[in-house]
């Protein structure tokens, strides 16, 4: 190979490293802009609309009388696009997370499951659902009022995670229950540290 050759390899490769890089950096800016819009949003649960699975320990009624005593909601939504079946079946993963830091300021926070499935898949997502062992409320969303009443929610999966204060306002987005960090972020707000 000669060296002019081996020059144009040189300068194809760092081409598409700068574009790469630069292509990163563009989609690092716009999830910090994504994040900054929805944080302090005010978030409407509309979960008086939504099917409360009988099974579920805690149900709408519970958690209207602990609003007063409950600080903070952890919100995990889960629209059609993905895949609900599979987010329903992992939902004792979430054991370890609430132990963390909702069994330690049981009053404090609250957990809430809400599944917004298509609508050839609700039979199945509601029969999933009905043989979970899940001590915290699943909610069905069949008429997807959560998604219509809250526009400022992303399509994207990676914000679907968020903790809200006592006034309903998005404080932190993102799922904790694989990243370490945010895990902690979590922590210390339910915490108040």
């Amino acid at each position: 190979m000669n060296l002019r050759n081996r020059l144009i390899i040189v300068v194809l490769i760092l081409t598409v490293t700068i574009a790469l890089i630069f292509s990163c950096i563009r989609r690092n800016d716009a999830v910090e802009t994504i994040l900054s819009s929805m944080l302090s949003t005010k978030i409407n649960l509309s979960l008086s609309y939504m099917e409360c699975f009988p099974n579920s320990v805690i149900t709408y009624n519970d958690l209207v009388g602990r609003d007063s005593i409950s600080k903070y909601t952890l919100v995990v939504f889960t629209d059609s696009t993905e895949c609900t079946s599979c987010n329903v079946s992992r939902i004792s993963n979430w054991e370890e997370v609430t132990q963390d830091f909702f069994f330690d300021s049981c009053r404090s926070a609250r957990l809430v499951f809400i599944f917004s499935p298509s609508q050839k898949k609700i039979q199945e997502v509601r029969q999933i659902v009905e043989e979970s062992s899940v001590d915290w409320p699943i909610y069905l969303d069949t008429a997807n009022v959560f998604q219509r009443s809250n526009k400022q929610i992303p399509d994207n999966q990676l914000f679907h995670v968020f903790l809200l204060n006592e006034n309903n306002e998005i404080l932190c987005v993102g799922n904790p229950l694989y990243n370490e960090k945010l895990r902690n972020i979590y922590k210390r707000i339910i915490k108040g540290e």
